[in-house]
């Protein structure tokens, strides 16, 4: 009915140009499939793949993901959130995905430039950022030296990524204990 213009429905359209976009057209133009469950898996598999390639452009292009990207470099469920406490879990995610007060955060929700967006805490004039609290900032010395000590010591990059890829239990509790402890007392 939609192809002898008969007919015509927002939902037909929708499944019309979503088997385009993903490349399936073929079935909307035999309207036959040999095998449901097997057009479901491909539909399925293909949603989810052009879904993770969006996911990393937008990583990429972005630099609100600076940190973000070092943390997360492949598409899959954190053993961090089903391990911890929910709200030791939650504190570290919202750290993560940068949904604190940090001010990296906070200075773009105020549009201030990204070079005064700076720490309050030990007054270095530096860029308030997630790798400033956890390996840098003097204020949080004492905590830093109580609750990471294995990583502390040479403040990079790859530590701060294998602190946060960690699946020791061990280190992801403390590491979250800090991590809230921070943006307890930043905020």
């Amino acid at each position: 009915m939609d192809k002898r213009n008969i007919y015509h429905s927002p939902w037909i359209k929708f499944v019309k140009e979503s088997l385009e976009q993903l490349g399936f057209a073929e079935y909307w133009i035999n309207q036959s499939v040999l095998s449901p469950v097997h057009f479901q898996n491909i539909v399925k598999t293909r949603l989810k793949d052009q879904y993770i390639q969006f996911w990393n452009e937008t990583l990429q292009s972005s630099n609100k993901y600076t940190n973000y990207r070092l943390f997360k470099d492949e598409f899959k469920f954190e053993n961090y959130l089903k391990c911890l406490p929910r709200n030791l879990a939650l504190s570290l995610c919202h750290y993560r995905c940068c949904n604190h007060k940090l001010p990296i955060e906070k200075g773009r929700f105020y549009c201030i430039e990204r070079d005064n967006r700076t720490c309050h805490m030990c007054n270095s004039n530096v860029l308030g950022d997630e790798f400033h609290y956890i390996f840098e900032c003097t204020y949080f010395k004492a905590e830093r030296k109580k609750y990471i000590p294995d990583f502390y010591s040479r403040p990079n990059t790859l530590n701060l990524k294998q602190l946060f890829q960690s699946n020791d239990l061990d280190i992801l509790l403390k590491l979250s204990i800090f991590v809230r402890k921070i943006m307890q007392n930043v905020n």
